[in-house]
């Protein structure tokens, strides 16, 4: 305890002393020294991110499957500029329809019935009902600084992703809804973090650094609410 309080007196003496020195070149050290090491941080991950971009959508695909047609019932895919002939039989038509009635039903609040399914699946998973949980490390990447007379390798690690309150739908749900004049196209849409709790999103964060003059050790718990 002892040996405490004298840790903790100097500290509060170097601090009065010299607080408004270290408060002056926080903006200078900030532009100079962190701001460029976050930004080649970002530009490496966006460089690995690259690699995984949404492609875009395959012209070549036209013509093959009218998802009008596939998913809709003769009127219905008519309304909206299909053949209006079933060439594709009534399986998928069939499917798309208990699909359908899901999305719609709702309960006694307004809200979907989905979240209760969703509620069920979800707890096999983590054993909490809308929650999703994946322990362990997720990702990982180790990246070298070398910027402004500062080389460092850093490890980045991502684990125990958690994602809560999924079952927090919104109506309406719209997935896999055929578009007028559209023949391979589908409109999804849907609201999440409805009602009392928001949907949430925790993860634990590991940074390692060591280099020439410099040693860092951090493990955060992160999160984020979505409403």
């Amino acid at each position: 305890d002892e040996t405490n309080k004298q840790i903790q007196s100097i500290t509060e003496a170097v601090f009065t002393d010299y607080k408004q020195m270290i408060v002056d070149a926080i903006p200078a050290f900030t532009s100079t020294t962190i701001r460029p090491l976050l930004h080649d941080i970002l530009q490496v991950l966006m460089d690995m991110g690259k690699g995984s971009q949404c492609p875009e959508p395959d012209n070549s695909l036209e013509g093959l499957v009218d998802v009008r047609d596939l998913f809709l019932s003769e009127s219905r895919a008519l309304a909206l500029l299909g053949r209006g002939n079933s060439p594709y039989g009534d399986l998928f038509r069939s499917l798309y329809s208990v699909l359908d009635r899901m999305m719609s039903a709702t309960d006694e609040n307004g809200m979907p019935e989905m979240n209760s399914l969703i509620a069920t699946l979800t707890e096999r998973q983590s054993n909490v009902e809308g929650d999703i949980h994946f322990r362990g490390d997720l990702f990982s990447q180790n990246i070298d600084v070398a910027l402004n007379g500062l080389n460092a390798k850093i490890d980045i690690a991502l684990s125990d992703l958690r994602i809560s309150n999924i079952d927090s739908l919104g109506a309406p749900i719209k997935l896999l809804q055929p578009m007028m004049g559209e023949s391979s196209a589908l409109n999804n849409s849907v609201s999440i973090g409805v009602g009392e709790d928001a949907l949430r999103t925790s993860f634990t964060l590991k940074v390692n650094g060591e280099g020439d003059e410099i040693q860092v050790n951090n493990e955060l718990e992160l999160g984020i609410s979505l409403k």
